[in-house]
């Protein structure tokens, strides 16, 4: 049996090939580009222009961190609620504007979840009210309704 080695010739077709289908993929199209991330300071967000409205939110979602999530009867609620409030206080914290909407989106779907497992833990239900309203909180200092 002979085996056939392919000698250094492959190398030059190959990188011609990929210099040209990078050189496409870099080419502008007509699709819109995503808008750049938002930051505090520049971000014309109340969470960055407001001190009072950025500083109640932040101790609302505290609030809710340190009181209303762990009295929260169902523990997977109780688990992905608090990990995604966790990241949202940490986005928000920070002055991410743009990770923050990205957090909040996260948070209310988790929150949604949660609803849809209130037969089991009617107990949740107020609670789950009192997250949401803090979600609306942080979403008006946000810019998002």
């Amino acid at each position: 049996m002979t085996i056939h080695r392919a000698g250094p010739g492959w190398r030059a077709p190959l990188a011609l090939l990929a210099t040209t289908l990078f050189g496409v993929a870099c080419q502008g199209s007509d699709s819109p580009v995503a808008p750049s991330a938002q930051r505090c300071p520049t971000a014309p967000v109340p969470l960055c222009t407001d001190a009072v409205q950025a500083t109640t939110v932040r101790a609302a979602t505290a609030d809710v961190q340190l009181r209303i999530i762990p009295a929260l009867e169902s523990a997977p609620s109780r688990d992905i609620i608090g990990q995604r409030l966790t990241l949202l206080a940490a986005r928000v914290g920070s002055g991410d504007v743009s990770g923050a909407r990205a957090a909040l989106t996260a948070a209310r779907g988790a929150l949604t979840e949660s609803r849809a497992q209130l037969a089991t833990h009617p107990g949740d239900a107020a609670d789950l009210a009192a997250i949401e309203l803090t979600l609306d909180q942080i979403a008006a200092v946000l810019g998002d309704s």
